[in-house]
């Protein structure tokens, strides 16, 4: 046992992003979770109630760095939480962005736009025990979303 890699193994572990075991051994789970700590973006939390998913804002370094509309936020913590459950984590990585024609940095189509209220798009990564979902586990949320009629998916 490497007493060095136990150390990191409980750190990772209390940054909800290692799930294995505390054996000191540099494996592919200890791998997985150094690369996530290493990706992993600056996250401001939202405020959200007991019992519901947590949303982070991780958009401090991009282009889209502005806050998304309130009602964005409580629509995606609802469906997040409806699909996977309260341990699960919302991270957004692009939100709003300077409107069209502010002469303030932007990219892409005009869906994330500051409305005055926030960017009324985000583009999120879901996290359910730790681990970033993605394929047909995504896709729940897609049909949830779609369900509710809270909007587009893309």
């Amino acid at each position: 046992m490497n007493e060095n890699v136990a150390i990191w193994q409980r750190a990772l572990h209390k940054l909800d992003i290692y799930h294995g075991e505390i054996d000191g051994v540099f494996g592919s789970g200890t791998r997985r979770g150094s690369f996530e700590a290493i990706n992993r973006p600056d996250e401001t939390p939202a405020k959200v109630k007991d019992g519901q998913a947590l949303l982070v804002m991780g958009n401090q370094k991009a282009t889209r760095n502005r806050p998304i509309m309130d009602s964005l936020r409580d629509d995606l913590i609802a469906a997040v939480t409806a699909v996977y459950g309260a341990d699960s984590r919302i991270v957004v990585y692009s939100g709003g962005q300077a409107p069209k024609g502010s002469g303030g940095p932007r990219t892409g189509s005009v869906r994330h736009d500051d409305a005055g209220k926030g960017g009324r798009a985000a583009d999120c990564y879901i996290y359910v025990k730790g681990s970033k979902i993605s394929g047909i586990e995504l896709a729940k949320l897609g049909q949830y979303w779609l369900a509710k009629k809270y909007g587009g998916v893309g």
